[in-house]
C-alpha cells in the first residue's frame, strides 16, 4: 500500500511536469532538433521522478520496517513475559507435584502396613473360621442324620395315624348318615304331632263353640219357661277356711310392659295370688312402685324392652337404681327382673338386648350357679332374682314364631313362653313343686319353648344372712 501511494504521488506530479513544462520549440531550428531537444528534457524529467519515487518508496519501507519491528518486538517481549510466568507456574507446580507425591508415597505407604496388619489378622480369622466350619459340617452331618432317622419313625407313625384316621372318618361318616337319618325320622315325627296339635287345636274350638251354643240354648229355654218351678242353683259361698287361705297365698306383682298384656293373672297359678300392673318404661315402672301401698312377697319386674334404645350402661345403672329404691322402701320384697326378650326390628336394639342380660348377669349372678335362676344378695338380707328369657332365641337370633309382626312385640306364642318362664321362676322362688307343666307353655317337643334348663333342678336359693 505504501509503494502503491508513492507511485500516484510519482504520476501526480510527472502530470503536473507535463502540464506546467510544455517544450517550447526553439524558434529557428528545424523539426529534428527540436524533437531530440524535447526527447532529452523528457528523459532528465523522467529520471528525476524515478529518483524521487525510489527515495520515496524506500522512506515508506523504511518507515514500515520500523514500525513492523517495533510491534514485532512490543510483541515478543510479552511473549518473553507469558513464557516466564509460565515457566514460574511449571515450576511452583512441579514443586507442588513433587510434595504431594511424596505426602502421598508416605499415607500409601502407611496404609499398606495397616492393611498389611488388617490381612494377617483377617487370615488368622478365616483360618479360625474355617475350623469352626469343619465342626460345624460335621455337626451338622451328624443331626442330619438323626433327623432322617427321626423323620423315617414320624412317617411311620403318620402312616399309622392315617390308616386309623382313614377309620375314624368311615365310622363318623356312617354315624353322620345315620344321625341325619334319625334327624329326619325327628322331624316327620314332630311335623306328624304338629299336625295333631293342629287339628285337636281345630277339635277343641269346634267343642268350645258346641258347649257355647249348648249354653246359649239352655239360658234361652230357661227364659222361656219362667213359669215352670225351676230351682236356681245358688254359688256356693266361700268357707271361712278357703278366704283364710287365699289370703295367706304370697302376693306376687307383676309390672310389664305391653308385652304382659297376654298374661292373665286369674289364670297363672293357684299357689299365690299374682297381679298385674302395665308400665312401658322403666321410668314409669318407678311411678307404679312408688304407688304401692301393701308391699308384694313377690314383685316381678319385666321392664327392660322399651328403654333398649339407650345405651346398656345407662338401661343397667337405671335398673339398678331402681332395684335399691324397692329393697330401701319394701325391704321384705323378693325382686324378680325378666330379662329383655329378643327384637328382629333393629339390629343396634338386639344388641343392646344381648349386652344389657349379659351385664345384669355378671352384676347379679353367683359363679357357682349354673341354672338360670340366679340368686344374688343386693343388699343386707335382700336378694334379686333373674329371669332368663334365652329360650325366646336360637343360637343368638329370635326364633320368628314368638315375635310379633312388627318384630318387637311378642306374639301368642312368644307370651306363652315369656309366662312359662316367669311361673317357673317365682314356683321356684316360692319353693312350690311343680308337678306339672305350666297351662301357658304351649307344648313342642321339649323344643324353643319352656325354660328348660329350670326342668328337674332343685330351685338354687343363697341363704339369708
Amino acid at each position: 500500500m505504501v509503494v502503491q501511494s508513492a507511485i500516484n504521488t510519482n504520476d501526480m506530479n510527472v502530470a503536473k511536469l507535463d502540464s506546467n513544462s510544455k517544450p517550447s520549440y526553439p524558434q529557428g531550428k528545424n523539426v529534428k532538433e527540436s524533437h531530440k531537444y524535447y526527447r532529452e528534457s523528457f528523459e532528465s524529467m523522467l529520471k528525476t521522478a524515478t529518483k524521487d519515487l525510489e527515495n520515496q518508496v524506500t522512506i515508506e519501507i523504511e518507515k514500515l520496517y520500523v514500525q513492523h519491528t517495533h510491534s514485532l518486538n512490543e510483541h515478543l517481549t510479552s511473549v518473553n513475559d507469558t513464557m516466564r510466568t509460565q515457566n514460574d507456574t511449571c515450576v511452583q507446580i512441579k514443586d507442588l507435584l513433587l510434595k504431594s507425591e511424596a505426602s502421598s508415597c508416605q499415607q500409601k505407604f502407611s496404609k499398606s502396613q495397616d492393611l498389611s496388619g488388617k490381612l494377617n489378622i483377617t487370615e488368622k480369622e478365616n483360618a479360625e473360621l474355617k475350623f469352626t466350619l469343619q465342626q460345624l459340617r460335621y455337626e451338622s452331618l451328624t443331626e442330619i442324620e438323626s433327623l432322617k432317622s427321626v423323620i423315617n419313625v414320624l412317617k411311620g407313625s403318620m402312616m399309622d395315624i392315617e390308616n386309623s384316621s382313614s377309620v375314624v372318618v368311615e365310622s363318623l361318616r356312617n354315624s353322620n348318615t345315620s344321625m341325619i337319618s334319625r334327624i329326619q325320622a325327628r322331624d316327620q315325627q314332630i311335623e306328624a304331632l304338629e299336625a295333631d296339635v293342629r287339628k285337636l287345636k281345630t277339635d277343641l274350638n269346634k267343642k268350645d263353640e258346641i258347649i257355647y251354643s249348648f249354653k246359649q240354648h239352655n239360658n234361652h229355654e230357661i227364659r222361656n219357661n219362667k213359669d215352670e218351678n225351676w230351682t236356681q242353683v245358688q254359688p256356693k259361698k266361700p268357707d271361712s277356711t278357703e278366704t283364710k287361705a287365699s289370703q295367706n297365698k304370697p302376693q306376687v306383682l307383676l309390672i310389664g310392659t305391653s308385652n304382659t298384656k297376654g298374661i292373665q293373672p286369674e289364670k297363672f297359678s293357684s299357689s299365690y295370688t299374682l297381679q298385674k300392673k302395665e308400665a312401658m318404661t322403666l321410668a314409669d315402672t318407678e311411678k307404679t312402685i312408688s304407688q304401692i301401698k301393701d308391699p308384694p312377697n313377690v314383685l316381678v319386674l319385666h321392664s327392660l324392652s322399651n328403654d333398649l334404645k339407650e345405651s346398656a350402661p345407662v338401661c343397667v345403672s337405671h335398673m339398678k337404681n331402681l332395684i335399691s329404691h324397692i329393697h330401701e322402701s319394701m325391704p321384705s320384697t323378693t325382686v324378680v327382673v325378666s330379662l329383655a326378650t329378643p327384637r328382629a326390628d333393629n339390629k343396634k336394639y338386639q344388641t343392646n338386648v344381648e349386652l344389657v342380660n349379659a351385664m345384669l348377669k355378671c352384676e347379679y349372678m353367683e359363679d357357682d350357679t349354673v341354672i338360670n335362676l340366679h340368686i344374688f344378695t343386693f343388699m343386707e338380707d335382700d336378694t334379686v332374682i333373674l329371669c332368663d328369657n334365652g329360650n325366646l332365641s336360637r343360637l343368638g337370633k329370635p326364633v320368628p314364631k314368638f315375635l310379633a309382626r312388627d318384630q318387637y312385640q311378642l306374639s301368642k306364642d312368644g307370651t306363652a313362653v315369656l309366662a312359662s318362664n316367669l311361673r317357673w321362676t317365682i314356683d321356684s322362688l316360692l319353693d312350690i313343686k311343680q308337678s306339672r307343666r305350666s297351662s301357658f307353655h304351649k307344648p313342642d317337643n321339649g323344643r324353643e319353648q319352656g325354660n328348660s334348663n329350670h326342668r328337674n333342678r332343685p330351685p338354687y336359693r343363697r341363704p339369708r344372712k
